[in-house]
């Protein structure tokens, strides 16, 4: 799976999930944080594809996703992000 699918799965997992993602002009990577108890995902929008993934990744790692249907390779990229590893 090329990198621009993977991403679009993240984001469809997002939507999913009702986490909002936005893209914005950022002093550093970005993350996860809750706001009046919706969950955002804010992405430096000069980060290249990769760095969106792996932004994603880490996000996501913190979640409890058993019940949720992931492809293979948004679960991998998930595991390899993951905080510790």
């Amino acid at each position: 799976m090329d990198n621009i699918t993977l991403l679009k799965e993240f984001e469809d997992l997002a939507e999913r999930m009702s986490i909002h993602v936005r893209y914005g002009k950022l002093d550093g990577e970005g993350g996860l944080c809750r706001y009046r108890g919706i969950y955002h995902i804010v992405i430096n929008r000069r980060l290249d594809t990769d760095g969106r993934i792996n932004l994603l990744g880490r996000a996501f790692s913190g979640f409890s996703l058993e019940n949720v249907f992931l492809i293979p390779a948004v679960r991998e990229a998930i595991d390899r992000n993951r905080e510790g590893n």
